[in-house]
């Protein structure tokens, strides 16, 4: 990032940074959280991911329509706090109907802050041509044959 990169863009990227990682260890998680709701199988517990996904497409197309009537910085920070709660909820249910419930929730909330976060990022930044660069080569590191 350069020196004339706004606070709130840097907050966002780490925002997007922190986030990332903490929904990454979902997967990881998955065997524990199964020993938790008592033993079910792959198949139910797998239900996790399903569910966050329905509500995570939920939750994007309900942020792409709110972030046009405005108080996108509170949405975003209510959808932080939801998510976070629900990891909190997941972590600690005992039953796979709570994790479920949990998952819906998790999934609309980071639909919620994925949106809001893309749009807020550029919408408070007066120089997107860096965010743009940044998205340009990681597209070229991806893309690139070896």
């Amino acid at each position: 990032m350069s020196p004339e990169t706004s606070a709130p863009t840097r907050a966002y990227l780490m925002a997007f940074v922190v986030l990332g990682i903490a929904a990454s260890i979902g997967g990881f998680a998955l065997s524990h959280l199964r020993d938790r709701a008592g033993g079910v199988d792959n198949a139910s517990i797998s239900l996790i991911f399903v569910i966050t996904a329905v509500g995570y497409v939920v939750g994007s197309f309900a942020a792409g329509r709110g972030l046009d009537t405005g108080a996108g910085h509170r949405r975003w920070t209510a959808a932080i706090a939801v998510l976070v709660a629900m990891w909190a909820v997941t972590a600690a249910a005992t039953a796979l109907w709570v994790m479920l419930v949990a998952a819906v929730f998790a999934g609309l909330a980071g639909g919620v802050c994925d949106a809001s976060g893309n749009t807020l990022v550029v919408r408070s930044e007066e120089h997107t041509s860096e965010l743009q660069s940044h998205h340009d080569l990681v597209c070229r590191l991806l893309l690139e044959k070896k």
